[in-house]
């Protein structure tokens, strides 16, 4: 696996957006079966009030849950906003442990928005990492073509040379 020293900040960014998405997606998918066992939060109300309490209910499962699969897989929103390991617990030490438990607190919060602000995020960034890309591939093109001319052989030399019928000066002045 690479370290984060061979990784750059835009590469960084698609991991931990890549490992977020796949818990917030879990996230989803949990929240979705405990609503289908409970009719209180699978059928919508007819009460604006009452729909305003079922969605407070389902956000603050989503809330548990969330925080839940983030301790349970360490993801840990420090560690992984500074490019460390993102999801082992195995390598968090003791004097860490409230630290950790804190940034999977917040992670937690993220999670129980759902995947979609995730896979947004990652299109995104994607995206950015595809038209950086196509910008060092045109560069890269303008540098070998750079390249290409400088070393030329004899015959290209001749052809770019400007021949006497195609001199503005006069042709009878000899340099």
């Amino acid at each position: 696996m690479e370290t984060p020293t061979q990784l750059d900040g835009l590469e960084i960014a698609i991991k931990i957006t890549l490992v977020l998405l796949i818990l917030s997606l879990i996230v989803e998918k949990i929240t979705s079966f405990i609503k289908l066992y409970y009719p209180s939060l699978f059928t919508k109300s007819f009460t604006e009030e009452e729909e305003k309490l079922r969605e407070k209910k389902i956000q603050r499962n989503s809330i548990i849950i969330g925080i839940l699969v983030a301790l349970g897989s360490n993801a840990d929103f420090f560690n992984m906003m500074g490019g460390i390991d993102l999801v082992y617990w195995d390598k968090v030490e003791i004097k860490e442990i409230p630290k950790a438990i804190l940034g999977c607190f917040i992670s937690g919060l993220f999670l129980s928005q759902g995947s979609k602000f995730f896979h947004d995020l990652l299109d995104t960034l994607l995206y950015a990492k595809r038209m950086r890309k196509g910008l060092y591939e045109e560069q890269d093109l303008i540098n070998s073509q750079i390249q290409n001319e400088n070393n030329l052989n004899a015959d290209q030399l001749l052809a770019y040379a400007i021949q006497p019928e195609d001199r503005d000066d006069d042709a009878e002045v000899s340099l």
